[in-house]
């Protein structure tokens, strides 16, 4: 690998929000992702009532390093009902 690979900064990748919402909203209304409540584990300060696409929503805002490209196909990976 060549060092000056390593020293390159990434780009940013940034998603309007009307598309994340969009992506979680079809993720929330597919029947092959557990979107439930009831899933979520309590943690200190989280709601658990609070809906699912708003949760996302809000970790993606507070964590602006995060590609929401890839927070999204990890979410479809971990949410899967697998039969």
């Amino acid at each position: 690998m060549n060092i000056k690979q390593l020293e390159t900064v990434r780009k940013p990748i940034f998603m309007e929000e009307d598309e994340i919402k969009q992506m979680l909203a079809s993720m929330e209304s597919d029947a092959s992702y557990n979107t439930k409540p009831e899933l979520i584990k309590e943690r200190p300060g989280s709601l658990p009532e609070a809906e699912f696409k708003s949760r996302h929503l809000e970790y993606l805002k507070t964590h602006p390093k995060v590609n929401p490209a890839h927070y999204l196909s990890n979410l479809r990976t971990v949410l899967r009902v697998r039969t």
